[in-house]
């Protein structure tokens, strides 16, 4: 009997990295705190009055499990935008989602390309499900305006 977990062969093909360093840590490398928390997509300005009002009006019900189709927040969203509910996706942030994107569309064999500027989790699973994923140098990458 081996002395070793055994993983599939997803998990066992990935780096020993953290795909994400949290600003909490990076406060405590540096000994301060950060001015302003942009590298973790947080706003500045703190939660919407109204988001912690509505927050607070439900803190009887989160003792429930949430539904996981997310039915009423993609109604409501799909209302707000104009499109169908079907076309809303809820993910658990852009990790899980691009994530969930390269196991959907990324079989063996596949290369993927990616940038040195990438979000780490989606080319840490590209190149564990594709096996290649070469990295185009930033400064490389064309200087044209996103429009």
């Amino acid at each position: 009997m081996t002395d070793r977990l055994r993983f599939a062969p997803l998990p066992a093909a990935l780096p020993a990295t953290v795909p994400f360093t949290g600003p909490e840590t990076l406060e405590l490398r540096r000994g301060a705190p950060f001015a302003a928390r942009l590298g973790a997509n947080e706003n500045g300005f703190g939660p919407s009055p109204r988001a912690i009002a509505a927050m607070r009006s439900a803190d009887a019900e989160i003792w429930k499990y949430g539904d996981p189709d997310n039915r009423e927040l993609r109604l409501a969203l799909a209302a707000h935008h104009g499109v169908a509910p079907e076309n809303i996706m809820i993910g658990e942030g852009i990790d899980g989602l691009l994530g969930l994107l390269v196991r959907l569309t990324v079989a063996e064999g596949d290369v993927v390309v990616t940038s040195e500027g990438a979000i780490r989790p989606s080319t840490i699973t590209s190149r564990a499900l594709a096996g290649f994923c070469p990295r185009s140098p930033i400064a490389t990458m064309p200087k044209t305006p996103m429009r």
